[in-house]
């Protein structure tokens, strides 16, 4: 338990060390219920919070290494072409030499051209967002930049 949790297991321990004599039974027993459920809801948000900072790293990981294939598409070379269809497999290979990626992390890079990569359906929200950002990003760029 980290955090909160703690902190509120000493205090029950603390009060289970107070309430000593039958006469205040009752009372410990109903004291110790609500610690316990204060207990339950601490490990929960400590759970919670940290499975939000991971999301958040895995979203920030995918988004920075989603297109690390390491070659200029626009330059002529026969490497290149169908890049939209291939690039995503370059950028999965350099990201996992590279760096220490997990399965999730190599989700959101292996997926984030879906549809144009039409088997490779985004399955974490981290993914879906990714992909929804590069085709925002992309869109812009044909739009706006030439």
């Amino acid at each position: 338990m980290e955090g909160l949790g703690k902190d509120l297991r000493k205090m029950s321990d603390s009060m289970s060390e107070q309430i000593g004599s039958n006469t205040l039974r009752g009372a410990q027993r109903f004291n110790e219920s609500q610690v316990q459920a204060a207990l339950a809801k601490a490990e929960l948000h400590d759970t919670t919070e940290e499975k939000r900072l991971e999301s958040e790293k895995e979203l920030l990981i995918g988004a920075m290494l989603h297109d690390f294939y390491l070659y200029d598409w626009h330059i002529k070379d026969r490497s290149h072409r169908l890049h939209g269809y291939h690039h995503a497999d370059r950028a999965l290979d350099n990201a996992v030499r590279y760096f220490d990626v997990d399965e999730r992390i190599q989700h959101i890079i292996w997926c984030h051209m879906w549809p144009l990569n039409i088997s490779r359906l985004p399955k974490t929200k981290e993914a879906i967002i990714v992909c929804i950002a590069d085709k925002i990003c992309s869109a812009k760029e044909i739009l706006f930049q030439r």
